[in-house]
Parts: structure tokens; C-alpha cells; sequence
């Protein structure tokens, strides 16, 4: 993406999304209490609402989980079975992700 570009976006089959862990919308896919552990992660800022903030989530082993922060600034729980580390990508660097899918 040049400087001068301010967007970008992808086109997906309708079936693609739910394979990289979304349902139409960008809403996580709803998820059983699966696994030993699990975190949720909550966003803040000073007088700022990041209500709908873009965020990608990326596993260990390979999944993402995309979509906005909620009003609360909630991302979705993440289970798995051993204590493990995931990669957070927030803003502009979800929405560029390849993993990303459309949450509009």
C-alpha cells in the first residue's frame, strides 16, 4: 500500500469467512469453553471509546479470530490446552492481516 492509500479490502467467498473463525458481520464464531486455559483480553484508553476497535487475534496453531471490540472493549475468550502465547494485531494492522475479514 502506498502512502498516499488510506484503504484497502478483501473479497471473500461466502464460505471463507467462517474458515478463518468468523461469521458474516466479523462476529467471532461462538466458541465452547474447550481447553485447560483461558484469557480475555480487554482494550482501554483515556476518554476514548474503542467500541468497535478492529482487532486480530492469531493462535499457535494458525486460527484467527477477528473482529471489533465490543462496548465494554471486550475481545472473545481464547481457550487452549497448555499456557501458550498468541499474537494480538489491532487498527490498521488487523484490517491488513490476511486472516482479516470484513467486520463492517
Amino acid at each position: 500500500m502506498s502512502a498516499s492509500q488510506d484503504s484497502a479490502w478483501h473479497t471473500f467467498e461466502s464460505h471463507e469467512p467462517e474458515a478463518m473463525g468468523c461469521i458474516q458481520g466479523g462476529e467471532p464464531l461462538k466458541q465452547q469453553s474447550t481447553g485447560e486455559y483461558d484469557e480475555q483480553v480487554t482494550v482501554s484508553a483515556r476518554n476514548v471509546s474503542l467500541q468497535g476497535y478492529p482487532y486480530l487475534i492469531k493462535k499457535p496453531d494458525g486460527q484467527t479470530i477477528c473482529g471489533r471490540a465490543d462496548g465494554n472493549g471486550h475481545l472473545p475468550r481464547i481457550h487452549t490446552n497448555s499456557a501458550d502465547a498468541y499474537e494480538i494485531h489491532w487498527g490498521d494492522e488487523a484490517l491488513s492481516h490476511e486472516g482479516w475479514s470484513n467486520a463492517e
